[in-house]
């Protein structure tokens, strides 16, 4: 049994979490739960899907934030769901379809944190129609399809996921950057070639949480510290029964975090 990506963590200013979270429930949909340590846990509503974990600061700003981009909602009908937020009062533009990439739009949340909406297919694919979630929000059963991250090194970030245990199982050359994917999953891609185009949608359609990483070449990122605002990096569940092969191959892993070859912290949870 593969693990899972379980929470995109985000520290904000404690006098803001709690209008946050209020944002994240009416105009997503996202479940909040508070939590003993003091951080609210928002769920969207596909079970699968890796959830926010909102974390109280007393600071207020950070050192930098260049390497975390942004979430991506994963969802059956963009224009739809587009269409119920607009209704909620949020800005966004309509979806469109950027190359063979994807067919998406943008908005931001009131913290200035990226949110892309992401369509499960191409604008263009014959799909089979989901029937809408009226009174949901989106519309939908909407997940974090994505966390998406930025890398300096491609080759060993790859390296570092594929330990995690997740799965190399897509790339996209978008020009002047290119997109790799990662995800734990036990299902088989459609390609073996991950740049092959048939892999995007797959790789959308998971029901889980994968990782996207930006890779720009000669490029050079920063995350905040701990207890600043703004991204710290995720949380993954692994078996249990894996605990003693992940500690011979992280022999670095402390308190329940490593380090990525940027620096980027994954707090990993086993059960």
């Amino acid at each position: 049994m593969p693990g899972r990506i379980t929470a995109n963590r985000i520290a904000v200013h404690k006098k803001k979490i709690r209008a946050l979270a209020r944002w994240y429930n009416e105009k997503c949909g996202f479940t909040a739960r508070s939590c003993s340590d003091g951080s609210i846990f928002l769920q969207p509503p596909e079970k699968e899907s890796a959830g926010l974990r909102l974390i109280p600061t007393d600071k207020l700003g950070n050192s930098g934030d260049s390497g975390y981009w942004k979430i991506g909602v994963g969802v059956p009908d963009a224009k739809y769901t587009v269409r119920k937020l607009v209704g909620n009062g949020v800005k966004i533009g309509m979806p469109r379809q950027f190359r063979d990439v994807g067919y998406l739009c943008h908005m931001a949340d009131p913290a200035g944190n990226a949110i892309e909406i992401l369509q499960d297919t191409f604008e263009y694919t014959p799909t089979k129609q989901t029937p809408p979630v009226k009174d949901h929000p989106l519309g939908c059963k909407a997940k974090i399809g994505q966390i998406t991250i930025r890398a300096r090194d491609i080759k060993r970030t790859t390296r570092f996921y594929e330990k995690l245990g997740m799965k190399f199982v897509c790339s996209e050359d978008v020009g002047s950057f290119d997109l790799y994917f990662y995800a734990f999953t036990e299902k088989k891609v459609p390609n073996t070639d991950t740049a092959a185009v048939e892999n995007r949608e797959w790789t959308y359609s998971l029901p889980c949480t994968t990782l996207e990483v930006q890779h720009v070449h000669n490029s050079r990122y920063s995350s905040p510290k701990v207890g600043e605002e703004g991204w710290q990096g995720m949380e993954i569940t692994l078996p249990e029964n894996q605990r003693a092969e992940f500690m011979k191959r992280f022999p670095s892993f402390k308190n329940g975090v490593v380090s990525d070859p940027d620096g980027y912290q994954v707090h990993v949870r086993f059960q």
